[in-house]
């Protein structure tokens, strides 16, 4: 038959096993705030307000004429939009009500990055037509104005005019630079009374409207484009992430304290029951050990009687063998009742 545990050895285990599981489930909360999600992710956020910012500086580069095309924008563009799918993995650790939060703060910066792409596009699209005009305006101008039989009356506005041109393409403002368009229109005027020159200033004249007429559209475009508010957005993502984190680490450090009271307190809580434990073992053995000792208190009358008897027939066998054994006297008597040897005459 199974012996059976006793009722508070059962419950003594039932309650340890239960503390057991209390406590792995305090340890894991007090080590869900791990530093291998959160160092990654603060990572990827300093990267997106990075991408950020060199997509303003191309964009700024490109307006100035510093890059030949316009690679820059769109690998900066897709750079930041990768950031932003990153991003979109939250760390574990985050409460549902910081994560929905840190949620729809990318949401908002994806939007903004898309309308921004869209800006973008226009962008490029006007710059080229006017990068175009820019590249062939100045030679025209400068074969024009080499022309040998070019009247005086022509040459000196339309030098003016390529002046104001390129300082309207540069983003500065002449002074007379406003009256630009009368001096297309007056050149335009004065392009009928000199058929010889009259398609060649045609052509410098469409490239200068065309300029006039673009620049500012692009200037236009580059500021709306580097005045989005990416870093604001940048910054509310930071602020929305920390702001979460703190709050679980807080959380986490109040599990920790949780966890330092329960193991302090199953610590009280299990000595006394092990000391009870070592004290009723040594008084079973000191039972054990009175019982032994009334049994062979019991027993004792019976085990002395027996060993008199055995001691009593131990004597008894000593003495008859030393009867048996001849003494020293017995042997003299013998020796002189003896008759002596006869010795053989010769």
């Amino acid at each position: 038959m199974i012996a059976r545990p006793a009722p508070s050895t059962l419950r003594r285990a039932l309650l340890v096993l239960g503390c057991a599981l209390a406590l792995g489930w305090l340890f894991e909360r007090a080590d869900s705030v791990s530093n291998d999600e959160h160092q990654p992710y603060a990572r990827e956020l300093r990267e997106l307000r990075a991408a950020a910012a060199e997509l303003d500086l191309a964009v700024r580069g490109s307006r100035l004429g510093r890059a030949a095309d316009f690679d820059a924008l769109v690998a900066g563009s897709r750079r930041v939009h990768a950031q932003l799918d990153r991003l979109a993995g939250l760390p574990s650790f985050l409460s549902p009500e910081d994560g929905r939060q840190l949620r729809d703060q990318i949401e908002a910066y994806r939007s903004l990055q898309q309308h921004k792409d869209a800006l973008i596009d226009h962008f490029k699209r006007e710059h080229s037509v006017l990068r175009n005009s820019l590249s062939y305006f100045p030679h025209a101008v400068e074969e024009l104005l080499a022309r040998p039989d070019l009247p005086a009356a022509l040459a000196a506005p339309i030098d003016r005019l390529a002046h104001a041109v390129m300082a309207t393409a540069i983003g500065v403002e002449l002074p007379g630079g406003a009256g630009a368009r009368d001096g297309i229109e007056a050149l335009e005027r004065a392009a009928e009374r000199h058929p010889a020159h009259r398609d060649a200033l045609r052509n410098v004249l469409a490239h200068a409207g065309l300029i006039l007429e673009r620049a500012p559209r692009v200037d236009a475009l580059n500021r709306q484009i580097v005045s989005l508010p990416n870093a604001a957005l940048g910054e509310r993502l930071v602020y929305a992430y920390g702001a979460g984190h703190e709050r679980a680490a807080r959380i986490a450090g109040g599990y920790r304290a949780v966890l330092l009271l329960a193991a302090l307190a199953l610590g009280c809580y299990l000595l006394p029951h092990h000391a009870g434990a070592g004290r009723e073992q040594a008084e079973a053995g000191d039972q054990e050990h009175h019982q032994q000792v009334g049994v062979a208190a019991l027993a004792g009358p019976q085990a002395h009687r027996a060993t008199t008897r055995q001691r009593a027939g131990r004597r008894a066998r000593c003495r008859a063998r030393r009867c048996a054994r001849p003494t020293p006297r017995s042997r003299r008597g013998r020796a002189a009742a003896r008759p002596p040897r006869s010795r053989p005459t010769r």
